[in-house]
């Protein structure tokens, strides 16, 4: 895996001897997610400000760290990432380099939703639901609760892929945020793609019956269109733990499951970031 390693200071003051900021990959696909690592130094906090975002870093070990997702719509191109360096004597330092997102091919769709879920097609109430789960994705628990890499929380094949441009009864009230899992009838179990606390357990309008649990470190993930939801707000699941079942609820043509991933309130691909190995 590239990565890209930088001791520049932006400002009058030379650059805090023998610290390195190491971000990986140097190069980013929408939707994807990189990571921020200062190994060492004396360093009493730090932040990264990247596309408008500021995002904490996490002491880690040793080593300071943090996990900075793409969206789908983010602009590509060169774009600047800051990082901003407490150290214990109360001297702040400003660190900058530039990042490449390049540009990915989302898929388009058409969904079609009968008469009785039509009532649940508005921007408004999609909208609604959005706002109360990204409430939730704002609230970032300092320590690392997940252990390992992530799994996918049931078995099936994608009948809709992240980031898909979607039409519903030929409006376009938004995009894919996450991934739909189908080929499993209502009640099949749904496993906790790792350890963490749930931080939301609740039905939606639009999302149905809906899981977030909170991974730490600003990592949580979540799951919609539940049948029946076994876990409620509060409660520490280890990876692999049922947390419900398949469902319909919501806005949802057959029983099926939406998984998602947020990284500091950032969706992004959670099939790439299952298949990663920076959670290990």
């Amino acid at each position: 895996m590239c990565f890209l390693s930088f001791v520049l200071f932006t400002g009058s003051a030379p650059a805090q001897a023998g610290l390195n900021i190491v971000v990986s990959p140097e190069s980013v696909y929408q939707g994807r997610t990189m990571t921020v690592n200062i190994p060492g130094g004396d360093i009493m906090a730090a932040r990264a400000f990247f596309l408008g975002k500021e995002i904490p870093f996490y002491a880690s070990d040793g080593y300071w760290t943090t996990t900075i997702g793409v969206a789908a719509n983010a602009p590509e191109g060169l774009h600047e990432i800051t990082v901003i360096c407490e150290s214990l004597s109360g001297e702040i330092k400003r660190y900058s380099t530039q990042i490449e997102i390049w540009p990915y091919s989302f898929l388009a769709e058409k969904l079609v939703f009968p008469p009785q879920k039509s009532s649940k097609l508005t921007s408004r109430k999609i909208a609604a639901d959005q706002e109360e789960l990204a409430a939730v994705f704002r609230r970032w628990t300092p320590e690392k609760l997940w252990d390992g890499g992530f799994i996918i929380p049931v078995k099936g094949r994608t009948t809709s892929p992240y980031g898909a441009y979607r039409l519903y009864n030929g409006k376009r009230l938004g995009d894919h945020r996450g991934v739909d899992i189908g080929g499993n009838p209502a009640g099949t179990p749904i496993k906790a793609s790792n350890s963490g606390i749930v931080a939301f357990a609740k039905p939606l309008p639009a999302f149905g019956s809906t899981v977030v649990i909170d991974h730490g470190q600003g990592i949580h993930s979540v799951y919609m269109h539940l049948s029946k939801t076994l876990v409620t707000a509060g409660q520490f699941l280890n990876k692999g733990d049922i947390l419900g079942r398949v469902g319909s609820t919501g806005i949802s043509t057959g029983p099926h499951l939406h998984w998602g991933i947020s990284i500091h309130d950032t969706r992004v691909d959670p099939i790439a970031w299952a298949d990663k190995t920076a959670a290990d």
